[in-house]
């Protein structure tokens, strides 16, 4: 879909195209990138730029980055599940099963 709106082209041309077309296409944009994320980037560029010359060094002493514009920023890491005793929730809850599984066997009928 890149690829056909980059190009201007329907979705159903671009399946028409020969497979060395396409291959070129994707070494041309591991060269050259474009699209929105690119977009993206270049905006977040100019738009710092302009923040740090209007920045107050004083009032904020770190210059502004490019991630601090980007609208389509890529997701965050996961924080680092939490331990309990060394366990994880997920853990805990697949021991919690078993004794429960186990005290369920031993009951008599």
């Amino acid at each position: 879909m890149r690829l056909a709106l980059a190009l201007g082209k329907l979705p159903g041309e671009i399946d028409g195209m020969p497979y060395a077309d396409y291959l070129e296409f994707q070494e041309f944009y591991e060269l050259e990138p474009f699209g929105l994320a690119v977009q993206d980037a270049l905006s977040a560029h100019t738009i710092s730029v302009m923040a740090n010359l209007e920045r107050d060094a004083k009032a904020r002493p770190a210059p502004y980055l490019i991630k601090d514009f980007l609208l389509f920023a890529p997701a965050a890491e996961a924080p680092a599940e939490a331990l309990v005793e060394g366990k994880t929730a997920a853990q805990w809850k697949l021991i919690f099963a078993a004794e429960a599984l186990q005290a369920q066997q031993q009951r008599p009928l």
